[in-house]
């Protein structure tokens, strides 16, 4: 398995940050929960829901990680076949060894993991940025910030 290239890992990132930023946040000590709550945002009450849902699923270690694996290593955002087949080999492990580990707790686990995670759609992206990136970076384009990241 090769490395992927920094312009690979980038356009990943751009396509898949708002997954992995509601994943994180369920676990930050700060609970962003009560500090979106207090608002009269639609917004930000979406939000506050998606990082409550993702928190209520109390993943372990184990499966925080294997579902980072498969938000981050998705063959069908890469355009190289040699990076493709090796995400597309690392995606089914992370989804073998999920669904072994999940069973343990629930037979259903597996799958209120996934629904969890993809209900963190792409227009999830436009209202974080507004809530927790705007006030501070303004309009700057996401994929620079990504870029300027890694």
């Amino acid at each position: 398995m090769a490395i992927l290239p920094n312009a690979v890992q980038n356009e990943i990132l751009n396509r898949t940050w708002h997954q992995s930023f509601v994943l994180m946040a369920a676990f930050w000590p700060t609970n962003l929960i009560t500090l979106l709550s207090g608002s009269n945002s639609s917004i930000e009450h979406i939000v506050a829901t998606l990082i409550s849902s993702h928190r209520a699923m109390r993943l372990d270690s184990v499966e925080y990680n294997l579902v980072l694996t498969l938000v981050l290593c998705r063959p069908d955002l890469c355009d190289t076949a040699e990076f493709r087949n090796d995400l597309t080999a690392i995606g089914t492990n992370a989804k073998d060894a999920l669904m072994k580990h999940a069973a343990f707790k629930s037979p259903t686990r597996y799958y209120g993991i996934l629904a969890c995670i993809l209900s963190v759609t792409e227009d999830i992206a436009g209202y974080i940025k507004i809530i927790f990136f705007e006030p501070s970076v303004r309009n700057v384009p996401m994929n620079h910030l990504v870029s300027v990241i890694t």
